[in-house]
């Protein structure tokens, strides 16, 4: 008898298979539901990151621009004259909610969802600007 005993081999009942078969069925459907809502945030993320960027080239750009001008004029409520070198550089004009640099015969668009274009002093046409403030309009609110 203690042969039999020592020549056994362990094995699973076939209602322990099955549960280990639909645990592992619960596990393996969790895991790549998992999957799938972290893909969809990270889609989500990047979308926003992208966005953003975006925008934060844009503004660069429009420092940029501003900051090497020698001055800046308004030519009217929605349009101003960028000067280098005693002559127009550019033009910077607010149309249908976007700030759009002319250059020669090539345009840009510099920011999106632009609320408002306002400057100090107070647009005057020939008026010499000193401070040029662009409005934004975010997900919550205007910046």
């Amino acid at each position: 008898m203690k042969e039999n005993i020592r020549n056994r081999l362990p094995a699973s009942t076939l209602v322990e298979v099955l549960i280990l078969m639909i645990l592992s069925g619960v596990v393996f459907l969790s895991v790549m539901e998992g999957f799938g809502l972290l893909r969809r945030f990270l889609d989500r993320t990047s979308q926003r990151i992208a966005e953003r960027t975006e925008q934060y080239a844009g503004y660069f750009r429009t420092v940029d621009l501003a900051g090497d001008s020698d001055s800046l004029i308004s030519e009217s409520e929605r349009t101003l004259a960028i000067y280098r070198k005693g002559g127009i550089h550019a033009w910077l004009s607010l149309a249908d909610s976007a700030l759009i640099v002319r250059q020669d015969e090539r345009s840009d668009t510099l920011l999106r969802y632009v609320v408002r274009l306002r400057t100090v002093p107070e647009p005057a046409p020939g008026a010499r600007i000193d401070t040029m403030i662009v409005e934004l309009r975010t997900e919550q609110d205007s910046v």
